[in-house]
């Protein structure tokens, strides 16, 4: 019984010590110039449900939930974030080279189209995210207008 004891002991002090592992949750000064929806000149509508269902991983704009500051979660959600700004990043859109835009918007088109954006772990979490099949052709054909328009028409 002793031996359960300290087992257990050393795992309480272990998820204890690793809350005091900083997670950068902290928002970085966006230039409002450079967001998507500014560059694009994207309707309300459109830009409601990008908030909704992409802003959260894929910009700058990050609301964490509150269990997001308990390790090991924060850094599973941390990854997961850098991850999804590294494929897409709304925030920054203007800094973007068009050839990278241009296969930012074909993915997202595609992941809108295959359903695997946005994720259903995300999704469980946040139900404003559960966009329907209206919503999601919605999106996929304002990417797809955005694709076919001005700097990232394909010659």
């Amino acid at each position: 019984m002793k031996k359960f004891l300290k087992i257990i002991g050393f795992i309480i002090l272990g998820f204890g010590l690793i809350q005091l592992i900083p997670i950068d949750q902290s928002q970085k000064p966006i230039d409002q110039k450079a967001k998507f929806e500014v560059v694009e000149n994207t309707p309300p509508k459109i830009v409601n449900l990008l908030k909704n269902t992409c802003y959260n991983c894929h910009s700058l704009e990050t609301k964490y939930p509150n269990y997001a500051s308990i390790a090991p979660i924060s850094w599973v959600i941390n990854g997961h974030i850098k991850e999804a700004r590294s494929q897409m990043n709304f925030s920054t859109w203007a800094a973007t080279n068009p050839d990278l835009q241009r296969s930012m918007l074909q993915n997202a088109i595609d992941a809108l189209e295959d359903r695997s954006m946005p994720k259903q772990s995300y999704v469980a979490n946040h139900p404003e995210a559960n966009i329907n099949t209206a919503e999601r052709t919605l999106l996929a054909n304002y990417f797809k207008k955005v694709l076919d328009s001005g700097t990232h028409k394909l010659k």
